[in-house]
């Protein structure tokens, strides 16, 4: 299964859409800020958040439960590199392939920083 995790209006098809407020194409209301998610363990194979995580308060957390759903061995979590550059204040293949390797442990989670 594939999570587009705080959709917005970015509905995208054969994914699970997730987002704070009901619109048309969002298959799920969650609040990304209350923990657990209403997913269980290794759920997807795919996890999408675009321009989401830089608003949550809580990143270790939301590492926390974005790796507690997805597969191990899954295809991977998307998320913008400018949620981490601020963070680290790092070039983007710095933190693509150090900083991001330390939030998820070498499980075969293939994470990919996109622009």
């Amino acid at each position: 299964m594939r999570l587009n995790l705080g959709c917005g209006n970015d509905i995208k098809p054969n994914y699970i859409n997730v987002d704070i407020i009901k619109s048309e194409g969002v298959d799920l209301i969650q609040n990304l800020e209350k923990y657990p998610y209403s997913f269980k363990d290794n759920s997807f194979d795919l996890i999408e958040a675009h321009q989401v995580i830089e608003h949550l308060t809580d990143l270790a957390n939301t590492i926390k439960e974005l790796h507690r759903i997805l597969i191990i061995y899954g295809k991977g979590l998307h998320i913008e590199h400018y949620f981490v550059e601020p963070l680290f204040n790092l070039n983007p293949y710095f933190y693509e392939n150090t900083i991001l390797r330390f939030l998820f442990p070498a499980d075969g989670i293939s994470v990919e920083l996109t622009k």
